[in-house]
């Protein structure tokens, strides 16, 4: 199933796109999570507003992120999951305290074809990449940043384009008055 996920991103009907409420996403994706694991779950919404993409897939790439890190953490660690903005884009982004990932996989992580990296996880091996599909046909980007070693751990990060942030409430229109 992953290989037909990765297939059928690339076809213009992958995406079933809706506006995203990103405080209602979030929650629903701290639920999900905690029922994954016995992690210590760090569910942080620091912005608000929606988002045009696909709820489904976004979900699928960031339980993709939060598996990996739930593979490579212990009962009780943290993981820590974040939506902020970046300039006017929504950053989704999963971090652990793992052993991270070692310098020389950067550079084909979210490769389809990287064997190296796929033999030292368990499944398929194709998570990294259908995370990068996901993000490529949002029209974002899929980015990490990792040091090798015990406890080092690793953030992955999805960036999508143009959050709108909601008006603020004390904003009014202003009246015209009539001569």
């Amino acid at each position: 199933s992953d290989l037909r996920v990765l297939a059928r991103s690339e076809r213009p009907d992958f995406l079933a796109i809706d506006d995203i409420d990103v405080t209602e996403f979030m929650a629903d994706l701290g639920r999900k999570a905690d029922r994954m694991a016995a992690r210590t779950w760090d569910v942080q919404v620091r912005t608000s507003g929606l988002v045009r993409a696909d709820r489904h897939r976004l979900t699928q790439a960031l339980l993709n992120l939060i598996e990996n890190a739930v593979h490579v953490t212990d009962d009780g660690d943290p993981i820590v999951i974040v939506a902020s903005t970046r300039d006017d884009d929504l950053v989704l982004a999963v971090s652990d305290d793992g052993p991270g990932f070692a310098p020389e996989d950067l550079p084909t992580l979210f490769d389809r074809t990287d064997r190296a990296v796929r033999r030292r996880v368990s499944g398929t091996g194709l998570g990294l990449p259908i995370v990068a599909a996901i993000a490529e046909a949002h029209g974002g980007t899929v980015a990490v940043r990792t040091d090798a070693g015990a406890g080092a751990g690793a953030t992955i990060e999805i960036t999508v384009p143009h959050l709108r942030r909601p008006r603020s409430r004390s904003a009014r229109p202003l009246e015209t008055v009539g001569p």
